[in-house]
């Protein structure tokens, strides 16, 4: 019986705890490379108003790389995660 009991358990870490731990993780994550591209939007205007020529760039954001662009009266940023290539776009006003 204990045995059974035992088996169960692990039975359950491994098969609900792990998968949704990870999945966790990966939304954690996501959030966090957003927030990375929103910050890195913010930085691409601030650099732009020192260097108004530069109208494209690349930062990289703890070892991810956030490649932004200027056009208009929009500064978007896209970079790569698990899901694809992402975009987040900001529009502004000068």
């Amino acid at each position: 019986m204990e045995t059974i009991v035992g088996i169960v358990i692990i039975t359950m870490i491994f098969a609900v705890l792990l998968p949704l731990t990870f999945q966790l993780f990966d939304g954690v994550n996501n959030r966090q490379q957003a927030m990375h591209a929103m910050t890195s939007n913010y930085e691409a205007l601030a650099l732009s108003i020192q260097v108004p020529e530069q109208r494209a760039g690349m930062f990289i954001i703890s070892g991810q790389r956030y490649h932004w662009a200027i056009n208009q009266q929009q500064v978007c940023t896209s970079y790569e995660n698990k899901i694809g290539v992402q975009k987040k776009c900001v529009i502004f006003k000068k």
